[in-house]
């Protein structure tokens, strides 16, 4: 087997002398990104393949998920993304059939 890493976060110092007619920034941490979106960049070789894939992952009909895979370079997740996990389990499986995909 094997495992992967985990990413690391960064951050700046804020300049110590703010002007004071701004007002302070909310403390609020940017939101860190839990949601991705698979993007299908190219089906490969074996269409079929990654059409059954992507019909089983969508819960599309078959005209659909056809449609879908055809219109690559194209976007499958749905528009408001999916958690991580599901976006690597999805990238995972669809290029084990031969797809690229990357996440955004």
């Amino acid at each position: 087997g094997g495992g992967g890493g985990g990413g690391g976060g960064g951050g700046g110092a804020a300049p110590a002398a703010a002007p004071a007619a701004e007002a302070p920034p909310p403390d609020t941490p940017p939101p860190s990104k839990t949601t991705f979106n698979v993007f299908l960049e190219s089906f490969g070789e074996e269409k079929v393949k990654v059409i059954k894939e992507v019909r089983t992952l969508l819960n599309l009909g078959i005209k659909e998920a056809k449609a879908a895979v055809e219109s690559a370079p194209a976007n499958l997740s749905p528009k408001e993304g999916l958690p991580k996990e599901d976006a690597e389990r999805w990238k995972q499986v669809l290029e084990g059939v031969g797809a690229k995909v990357k996440l955004t």
